[in-house]
């Protein structure tokens, strides 16, 4: 008796799903916060009575009566000065990290600062820490001086630090008081005729030194 042959079964045949489902690359969101280097451009001053600001101003020489103030240009460039005490030279901006190579103009050594950008309800600070302690900068002229008088060039014209030097070829560095005259560190008044000249108590004619 023959068997039934039973019908071939057709192949099973595997079948693959080369599509491939790709997500769209995640891009970042811009950050609000974020600091650039137009946005430091300009005058800074200490805030007052915040972090160690006050103690700075009564602990540094000359704070109380000469005041604070810092600039920083869009060139590179930043100056700062508390008193008698500051420092001039070059920055670098990562992130909110602004490294500054500086040296400092009372003692003639080199130093490094960084300080720290952040913004408070809208309004942009930078802080830094020297001599132990944490400073608290602030855009604008604010006030200076211990009569709380302003002494940027809306009040009296002149920057508020200038690097002078005379026929002899003397230099020395002059700070602004809250009158207008200037003082440099070892107490020499100078008057300043609104242009180019500054006169020094004992009438000598000083000039701004050409960089």
């Amino acid at each position: 008796m023959e068997e039934e042959s039973l019908p071939a079964e057709a192949p099973t045949r595997e079948t693959t799903d080369t599509s491939v489902s790709i997500a769209p690359p995640v891009q970042e969101q811009n950050n609000p916060d974020a600091v650039t280097a137009d946005d430091l451009v300009g005058p800074w001053h200490l805030v007052e009575d915040e972090k160690d600001n006050a103690t700075a101003m009564e602990a540094i020489p000359g704070a109380m009566e000469f005041g604070s103030s810092m600039e920083i240009t869009s060139d590179g460039h930043i100056s700062w000065y508390i008193g008698a005490d500051g420092g001039i030279g070059t920055y670098s901006l990562s992130g909110n990290i602004l490294s500054a190579d500086m040296t400092n103009d009372f003692e003639g050594s080199s130093m490094k600062m960084e300080f720290t950008a952040e913004k408070t309800d809208g309004v942009l600070f930078l802080y830094t820490e020297y001599k132990g302690l944490l400073l608290c900068w602030s855009q604008g002229e604010g006030e200076t001086g211990k009569d709380g008088e302003d002494t940027g060039e809306a009040a009296h014209p002149g920057a508020d630090v200038v690097e002078l030097v005379n026929l002899r070829g003397d230099t020395t560095t002059v700070y602004k008081l809250a009158d207008g005259t200037y003082m440099d560190r070892i107490e020499r008044r100078f008057a300043y005729n609104g242009t180019d000249t500054w006169i020094d108590e004992d009438g000598v004619e000083w000039n701004e030194v050409v960089k």
